[in-house]
């Protein structure tokens, strides 16, 4: 449960820099490339979701009273 916390606090700090940040970014020769911030969070909400899975916290699967 804390890596999970721990995790979703990283793509907030993520999002956060990224509204800060361009959208692409010189690469090693001087050509335009893609920011690789944006591929940090979505591996981070990929690494969540199974968390959320594998600690069967899915809203799907609880029981109504």
């Amino acid at each position: 449960m804390h890596e999970l916390a721990r995790i979703l606090d990283e793509i907030d700090e993520m999002s956060a820099a990224l509204t800060e940040s361009s959208p692409v970014v010189p690469g090693s020769m001087g050509q335009t490339r893609p920011n690789p911030l944006y591929a940090g969070p979505r591996e981070h909400r990929r690494l969540a979701d199974r968390l959320t899975q594998a600690l069967d916290l899915t809203n799907s699967k609880r029981r109504r009273p």
